[in-house]
């Protein structure tokens, strides 16, 4: 009997014994015959046990050779806008499992000839709940093995708290435990599959999935290589608990409804527009530099006898006006003191802010569908904060910035990836690309630009902090994905050849796609540089900007929000 065979021939339960025997089949074949081909090498993978695997006990449910349709892959959902090669590999390796408690998740390997020797995890949004098997597409048309988990719990999609109640482990496992475990599943089943682990390590995820990325090079900077943390919520308690409270509460009528109606935020965007488009040397429907845009909701006040809220006179009551100015500025205590980095931006409160701000009424005699910002914060407090949830209806239209962030410390300690200390991670050469849209109605993309002066003041210099960490901010673009602004880019590229080849990205290009066709092409630099229409030529071709640097001399450097101690 050839030794390996001999090996593995033991006693056991039948499963065990089914294992071994499929396995010995498959591994252990003599010298002389052909080597096992890729379905017999993934279809073996079913059966390899992995229970005792350290720090990630993993069942394998399924594995299977998927042969790519015709039509190729599916283009990633919007939270992973990565423009893809549908037809870059014609077949892959299928693993569906979980590793415990509930960490599903599914990975894609192409076959042996097609592997860049790298495996790229997509870390899923909001609260997760779900698996997302496409956006695994991302990496896989690129040549890496891909994963993605579904955040160690089973919910209904959107704002939905309730697997957390009374369970501190499945908080924690979606917090930041979950994804190392699957990480270190993931790159033992790819050591099975193709004979050796990845040489490469990325992740990227947009919203929570930016903070997933975040927390992970802070606790684990071992697993990663490079991360791209898209739209970041990585002050994920301030945001979902304290400045979703505090938007609610400025946009609150008192009687279900809203001070700013719809019509009111289509209003101050054309406002908005009018002052500040063309600051950057063209007029193009977005604001390019939210932060050059100096308007003032107060311009908006009506004379006496006008009528506000959208109205043709287009003018905002007393009130309408205090509470803009509250949703553009940060949430703050009864002493002034800031309780979160910063409000919205200046350009966004397009349609994004009619789901995340405004309460809506579905249809003339419907139900009420509270703002996303409501949602958050409720189910967050509700079932997420505690150990022991609470249960009880929580409203965030009561909460109290002088006494309840209190409350939260646990959480924090949890949940919020505000460390600045990454230390660990670019010793071993790890990068970070952040990218955020300026017109994001979710996650305020001031908050990325205060994580940004943080990194820099710890590390100490402008270039030490750009050698190893980028922000881009995209002009016009929702959250994740979306928006009138170009919204596509080839990050996971940039990010590969950022670690590999130490090409940092100057200047990314930039896309917005309609009906399949590029209808709009921007440039983008690393912040604080912005892109100035150079005045003449095509304003889709990227040659025809120039950079422009605000900041001349350290002097010019603004200082954090002082937030976080």
């Amino acid at each position: 009997m050839h030794l390996r065979s001999a090996f593995c021939v033991h006693k056991g339960v039948p499963f065990l014994v089914i294992v071994a025997m499929v396995l010995c089949l498959v591994l252990a074949a003599p010298a002389q015959q052909a080597a096992p081909s890729s379905q017999q090498r993934c279809s073996a993978l079913q059966f390899l046990d992995l229970a005792d695997l350290p720090g990630a006990p993993t069942r394998i449910v399924s594995a299977q050779l998927v042969v790519v349709p015709p039509e190729g892959l599916k283009q990633p959902a919007r939270v992973m806008n990565q423009p893809i090669n549908p037809f870059a590999v014609k077949e892959y390796c299928q693993v569906n499992g979980y590793v415990g408690p509930q960490n599903q998740f599914e990975l894609r390997m192409p076959v042996s000839s097609d592997w860049t020797g790298k495996l790229f995890f997509y870390a899923c949004p909001g609260f997760c709940g779900f698996l997302d098997p496409d956006a695994c597409n991302a990496g896989l048309t690129l040549g890496f093995a891909a994963v993605t988990s579904n955040g160690g719990h089973y919910s209904a999609l959107g704002f939905d708290g309730l697997w957390a109640a009374d369970d501190p482990v499945a908080q924690e496992e979606f917090a930041y435990r979950g994804n190392h475990s699957v990480t270190v599943a993931a790159k033992e089943i790819v050591k099975r599959f193709y004979g050796s682990g990845p040489k490469r390590t990325y992740m990227a995820g947009c919203s929570k999935g930016g903070q997933a990325a975040l927390i992970a090079i802070q606790r684990y900077p071992d697993d990663y290589d490079g991360v791209i943390p898209v739209a970041p919520v990585y002050d994920y308690v301030g945001r979902s608990v304290i400045e979703a409270a505090w938007i609610a509460q400025a946009n609150d009528d008192g009687k279900g409804g809203n001070v700013l109606p719809d019509a009111a935020m289509d209003l101050v965007h054309k406002a908005v527009l009018a002052a500040c488009d063309g600051d950057d040397g063209v007029k193009d429907g977005i604001v390019g530099d939210p932060e050059m845009c100096k308007w003032d909701p107060a311009s908006l006040l009506c004379k006496p006898g006008g009528s506000p809220g959208g109205s043709n006179d287009g003018c905002l009551s007393e009130t309408q006006v205090s509470a803009l100015k509250k949703i553009y500025g940060p949430a703050i205590d009864g002493s002034g003191k800031k309780l979160f980095p910063s409000g919205y931006a200046l350009g966004s409160e397009t349609d994004e802010w009619k789901g995340w701000v405004n309460n809506k009424t579905l249809g003339p005699s419907g139900p009420t569908l509270k703002s996303r910002n409501y949602q958050v914060s409720e189910q967050f407090m509700r079932y997420l904060t505690f150990e022991k949830s609470p249960r009880e209806g929580f409203d965030p239209l009561k909460f109290d910035f002088d006494r309840d962030p209190a409350k939260l410390g646990r959480a924090r300690e949890v949940y919020d990836a505000t460390s600045i200390d990454l230390s660990a991670f670019r010793a071993h050469g790890g990068k970070v690309l952040i990218w955020h849209g300026w017109a994001d109605g979710g996650i305020p993309a001031p908050a990325s630009i205060d994580y940004y002066l943080r990194v820099l003041k710890s590390v100490g210099s402008r270039a030490g902090t750009d050698g190893f960490l980028r922000l881009f901010l995209l002009p016009g673009v929702h959250h994740c994905a979306g928006g009138d602004g170009a919204d596509q880019l080839d990050a996971l590229r940039l990010l590969d050849e950022w670690v590999e080849a130490g090409k940092a990205p100057e200047m990314v290009v930039t896309t917005k796609s309609v009906g399949g066709k590029i209808v709009r092409t921007r440039p983008v630099y690393p912040y604080p540089k912005v892109p100035v229409y150079g005045g003449s030529g095509d304003i889709n071709d990227p040659q025809n900007w120039r950079v422009m640097d605000p900041w001349k001399t350290d002097a010019d450097i603004p200082a954090p929000s002082g937030v976080y101690r």
